[in-house]
């Protein structure tokens, strides 16, 4: 027997594809085959539910932070990538940091908010987080909170659920030679589930975020920069 406490073994594990027999169901299916979830998306209130928001929300976000940047800038050199297999080792990213050497690199991911036995964890609606973990530089999070702060743009500080590792950070920081690296995060409710819950307000912010901070470097001179603390 299996009980809602316990990971289940897999041959308690089946899809009920309603075959009568085994010939039955070899011609519908072969080992190895996929299954998904049917797509699904709604919103309620200021909540964006749906399956793989983790992390279409980073997609959506960075495709509108190049919309509102169309021919705007003047000195900064911007590129985006989209990586695949970040959940099975960060293995996009780590393709992408060998061959790229950026000097500052943002990654967009959602993280684990505030729920039902995750009280420590920041709450959707109320801004998003940057992570004081090894992953991430401490005087490009001290840029990014002074645009924040000039601009209001709500943002909080978080430990992290681990010293280092979980997002693409940790890979372009290992492999590209001398990139300045912050995680983004947008907090977010069930993740991994098929109703994972983020705050339009949360992404509004992040895209906003990001936006001034990329025009805030494109209007920088050297003799500009504040004196950070880190």
């Amino acid at each position: 027997m299996v009980n809602n406490k316990e990971v289940p073994d897999v041959e308690y594990c089946f899809v009920d594809i309603f075959c009568k027999n085994r010939k039955e169901a070899t011609s519908l299916v072969d080992i190895g085959d996929f299954i998904t979830f049917s797509p699904n998306s709604r919103i309620i209130s200021d909540n964006l539910i749906s399956k793989s928001n983790d992390d279409r929300c980073g997609v959506f976000i960075i495709s509108q932070v190049l919309r509102r940047l169309k021919n705007k800038l003047k000195n900064v050199k911007l590129s985006v990538v989209s990586t695949t297999q970040e959940e099975i080792g960060l293995r996009g990213m780590a393709i992408v940091a060998s061959n790229e050497n950026p000097d500052i690199c943002l990654n967009v991911d959602v993280t684990d908010a505030s729920q039902i036995g995750k009280n420590d964890f920041p709450h959707i609606g109320e801004g998003i987080v940057l992570y004081r973990n090894a992953d991430n530089n401490p005087r490009l999070q001290s840029m990014l909170k002074f645009v924040s702060d000039e601009k209001k743009i709500p943002l909080k500080y978080g430990v992290g659920r681990n010293i280092s590792g979980g997002t693409d950070a940790s890979r372009i920081q290992l492999f590209a030679k001398a990139t300045a690296v912050t995680d983004i995060s947008i907090p977010c409710k069930y993740m991994h589930s098929h109703n994972e819950v983020c705050s339009i307000r949360d992404i509004e912010s992040c895209i906003k975020l990001i936006e001034e901070f990329v025009l805030y470097l494109d209007n920088l001179s050297e003799t500009e920069i504040p004196d950070f603390t880190f």
